[in-house]
């Protein structure tokens, strides 16, 4: 009976747990033991695998797509109808609205799964709230072309293997066989692997399916999203682990991230930034001044449209297979990393470097190494966004003046350091801490150099004198003259 109560008490805190942490930890039972409440948690991580469909398939697969379209657009609808009325809605009572409407008005949605009108309703409702919780703006319709086509079905999905004499049989003449048994296969066919999902039957893979860390017999799959990228289809399957893949290391870096390396990391690694897309910009102006040419709605514009999503297909994967390994690299061989809150919504206005920006991919950098960082048990520290890390000197943390783009080498004006500017940014974020603004020097040197007359000031500058509580100090453009103020701070 002790024991009981026990674990009763557990599952009791179990609710609690489960209410206060996010969505995405599972928890698995619990045992009570001496009173210890011992919890293991599982994570979400999602497997992308492509589909190798026929025309069938294809056709089936467009028409999910396009019924999951259908639904957020007359639940988008339908919402801002109840809205002027006065009504509250979510996505229960849209999905039971439509369903009295279906066997009347829209039998053609009984072709596919129920779960595609059903997820895309979902996903109407988390549009809604991310707007009133200020994190996008208001629910847009989706158009046909220039939407994304994607899906999400629920239920009983698994991983079917078929094996060479499975597969591949048809009827063949006496002739053919006798032919058959002559010749000897040097290269017999490999295995080929399937996905079983609700009402759309099986789907072949182009490879096989590997979870690392997990058990293949005891995965648990809640849904797959198929999507389609540039006519080629893939499904991307959700399944727990355990997280028990953490990293040993207790080593800190500091992450610089720039144009001509993409990072620049403290303990001296440079990862040269590959320009991705500016190496495909040539053959995808070529296209889209084809596309241009074409006339809209005909087949050559179609092969024309078809040939330039593929290309821009090759770039996205080409950007992903560059910065996945990297990431990885990082997030498993280090404790703590260190990298700037750069504002690339910002940065992006520069009509010089705009594109250069783009391709870099700063953000995508950060929104990896957040998930990654908690897959392995490594920690992301994210910098203040005015932490003048290419400013401050790694060696005295002496505040030094602006220097322009086109200066590569951090040269300090107090201790003389002749450095790399990205591997100085890197030491310093190596030892960013919160109470960055404390440990700053702010400097100059005694004597100013002499300026000369090619396209420089030669008048000298101006000085405003100050007083502080202590006594009396000089300010110059260029910084204050030979005094620490971190007493103040």
């Amino acid at each position: 009976i002790h024991g009981m109560m026990e674990l009763k008490e557990g599952t009791i805190l179990l609710k609690r747990a489960q209410k206060s942490l996010k969505f995405h930890f599972q928890f698995s039972p619990v045992k009570a033991l001496s009173r210890k409440l011992i919890v293991n948690y599982n994570m979400e991580k999602v497997l992308q695998l492509a589909l190798k469909v026929n025309n069938s398939e294809r056709t089936l697969l467009k028409k999910a797509a396009g019924i999951s379209r259908f639904s957020y657009n007359w639940g988008l609808h339908t919402w801002k109808q109840r809205y002027k009325q006065g009504l509250k809605t979510d996505s229960i009572k849209l999905h039971k609205e439509l369903n009295k409407l279906k066997k009347t008005d829209f039998p053609w949605m009984y072709e596919v799964s129920k779960c595609s009108p059903q997820e895309a309703l979902r996903d109407l409702e988390k549009a809604f709230i991310n707007f009133f919780e200020k994190r996008a703006g208001y629910p847009r319709y989706k158009k046909k072309g220039k939407s994304r086509d994607a899906f999400r079905l629920t239920g009983v999905i698994k991983f079917v293997k078929a094996t060479p004499q499975s597969y591949g049989k048809r009827k063949r003449s006496s002739r053919a066989k006798k032919n058959l048994k002559k010749c000897k296969i040097k290269h017999p066919p490999k295995e080929q692997w399937y996905i079983q999902l609700p009402r759309l039957g099986r789907l072949r893979l182009h490879e096989k399916p590997q979870f690392p860390y997990c058990n293949p017999d005891e995965l648990h799959m809640g849904m797959v999203t198929i999507s389609r990228r540039a006519q080629r289809w893939s499904v991307s399957v959700t399944y727990d682990i355990n997280n028990n893949e953490n990293t040993t290391a207790n080593s800190t870096v500091g992450l610089d991230a720039g144009l001509i390396h993409t990072l620049v990391s403290s303990d001296g690694q440079f990862i040269q930034n590959p320009r991705i897309f500016n190496r495909k910009a040539k053959k995808l102006r070529r296209l889209n001044k084809s596309l241009s040419r074409k006339e809209r709605g005909s087949a050559n514009y179609q092969k024309t449209l078809d040939k330039l999503s593929k290309h821009h297909a090759h770039i996205y994967h080409s950007r992903k297979d560059f910065l996945h390994p990297h990431t990885t690299s990082l997030a498993k061989n280090h404790g703590k990393l260190v990298i700037e809150d750069l504002c690339v919504r910002g940065m992006i206005r520069n009509k010089k470097l705009s594109k250069s920006i783009a391709d870099a991919s700063w953000g995508e950098i950060r929104r990896q190494l957040s998930y990654k960082c908690k897959w392995y048990g490594s920690e992301l520290v994210v910098a203040d966004r005015y932490y003048p890390s290419t400013r401050l000197c790694s060696n005295c943390q002496v505040l030094n003046p602006k220097q322009p783009l086109i200066n590569r080498k951090f040269s300090c004006i107090s201790c003389r350091l002749l450095l790399d500017r990205d591997l100085n940014a890197a030491y310093n974020l190596k030892i960013y801490s919160a109470d960055w603004r404390r440990k700053i020097i702010y400097t100059v040197p005694e004597s100013t150099p002499g300026l000369n007359a090619c396209r420089e000031e030669i008048r000298p500058p101006h000085s405003i004198s100050m007083k502080s509580m202590s006594g009396s100090f000089s300010e110059t453009r260029s910084g204050l003259n030979v005094l620490a103020l971190s007493r103040y701070f």
